[in-house]
């Protein structure tokens, strides 16, 4: 399977094009549209004979995250406010390409309440270790591979299962956990936190970001001691706390399995649909919407 961060890769393609415009240039649905389906098309094209097909993963409108620890992601409504660009154009262009794909093309669209996009790649390909195998050949029986298209590190865990890579748009290259097994990045990325989704470090307290008030700083000695031990590298209640708070958050093996069955009950929903539907769909949307230089490219889709 190639399951693609959908709001990710749909903000990345958007962000390519607008920083190529000249200043103050706005864009519409119809070019919204373009751009995104052409980056499935484009992922496809590259990776479908290695790993399969297309999975669409979404963001639902909340997430159980924010339930669990209101200052997640925070900051970002008020980045988008501050910021020049027109979101509310963008996210209704988004919506629209998202649904069009549940209607008109063979992918499953994966979108769950209270799951993140991330929650569905994850609990897709942790399902497919007993439940999407190799059914011939001398790997018959053995997990199929997946690619996650996804810029977000936090992905970089799921290559705890066997034949997952992870592809970077941002960074154009696929990434890994570098010199660190799986389990060791996991607790070092707990024990730090993630800044850009309001997590604090496991030294301070839930409300540094959103008051403004200065982390606690985990030396390198520190830091070290959480990649070796995980959690039995606290030193206090407190810093256990925050860890188990942090746990809850980072590690995807803690996604609520309410939420994982809700998941797979839907993409399972989803391929069915998608396996009826077939392609015969898609000339007629690409005629429709004026995507004329995309029926070349019609065997890509």
């Amino acid at each position: 399977m190639i399951l693609i961060d959908f709001s990710a890769i749909s903000v990345a393609a958007i962000a390519q094009e607008l920083y190529r415009l000249p200043a103050n240039s706005s864009i519409d649905d119809g070019y919204i549209r373009h751009l995104v389906i052409n980056s499935i098309r484009s992922y496809r094209q590259k990776y479908h004979r290695q790993y399969g097909e297309v999975v669409i993963c979404c963001d639902a409108r909340s997430y159980w995250r924010k339930d669990f620890f209101p200052e997640y992601k925070f900051k970002r409504k008020k980045h988008k406010e501050e910021s020049k660009i027109d979101w509310d154009v963008i996210h209704r262009g988004v919506d629209l390409v998202r649904s069009d794909l549940k209607e008109f093309f063979p992918y499953p669209v994966v979108m769950v309440d209270g799951a993140e996009g991330d929650d569905v790649i994850y609990t897709i390909i942790e399902w497919a270790q007993d439940n999407d195998l190799q059914t011939t050949g001398m790997w018959e029986g053995t997990p199929t591979p997946h690619l996650i298209v996804s810029s977000d590190e936090d992905q970089i865990q799921t290559q705890r299962f066997p034949l997952v890579k992870q592809y970077s748009p941002n960074k154009k290259t696929f990434i890994t956990s570098g010199d660190l097994n799986i389990e060791q990045f996991v607790n070092l990325h707990i024990a730090e936190g993630d800044r850009t989704d309001g997590i604090v470090n496991v030294l301070s307290g839930d409300n540094c970001f959103v008051d403004g008030i200065r982390q606690t700083a985990l030396t390198k000695e520190r830091k070290d001691e959480f990649i070796k031990n995980g959690i039995n590298a606290c030193r206090n209640e407190k810093e256990r706390k925050n860890y188990m708070r942090n746990q809850t958050l980072i590690d995807f093996s803690y996604i609520p399995q309410e939420i994982k069955d809700n998941i797979i009950t839907e993409y399972l929903s989803q391929k069915e649909i998608c396996e009826i539907r077939g392609r015969k769909k898609i000339m007629n949307y690409l005629i429709k919407n004026r995507m004329s230089i995309m029926i070349d490219y019609l065997s890509e889709f």
